[in-house]
């Protein structure tokens, strides 16, 4: 395989693609015909290991990957089942909607007999219900139907959460 005139054998290339940050590798597998052929369905299966763990890395691959309605189902079942908790104390936890809310504007189906029945939680059927109700033309209309809707505080640009995984709260990207 040839980059620029310069041979790499194709264990060279998949060790630098290993090591490249999810950002990289999604540029990198758009390089050429070789790279797209041989990364893109690993590119996009990557965003299963970001669901409702890194926010900011599951939004990029969203953002970068086409996703058909499958896809989507299967990603929002992952979401559905291992939905995680966002604290604003100790002792007060809220559900991390983020994932669930780009799934939905999405297009997720949450009437989906599979979605209903993998719920962690039965009332978390009732804040999907809220967001699909806040789903406008576009997502800055969408937003700021969520922001004049307490139920959906997780959501707002000025809720301040603290999750128990590591990874830095931020809010959802208009």
């Amino acid at each position: 395989m040839e980059f620029n005139d310069i041979f790499m054998n194709e264990n060279l290339i998949h060790i630098i693609f290993n090591h490249l940050s999810t950002h990289d590798k999604l540029s990198f597998f758009r390089v050429n015909k070789f790279t797209y052929l041989n990364y893109k369905e690993k590119i996009k299966l990557g965003i299963y290991k970001f669901i409702n763990y890194d926010y900011l890395k599951f939004k990029t691959h969203l953002d970068n990957n086409k996703y058909s309605v499958y896809d989507i189902k299967e990603i929002g079942l992952k979401a559905v089942k291992e939905i995680t908790m966002v604290w604003r104390t100790d002792y007060m936890a809220f559900f991390d909607l983020r994932y669930i809310f780009e799934l939905i504007y999405l297009n997720l189906d949450i009437h989906d007999k599979d979605i209903k029945s993998n719920l962690k939680f039965n009332s978390l059927f009732m804040f999907m219900k809220r967001i699909k109700q806040c789903i406008g033309l576009n997502r800055t209309m969408t937003i700021w139907k969520i922001m004049n809707e307490p139920m959906l505080y997780t959501l707002h640009s000025d809720f301040d959460g603290c999750l128990k995984n590591g990874v830095a709260w931020s809010p959802i990207k208009i």
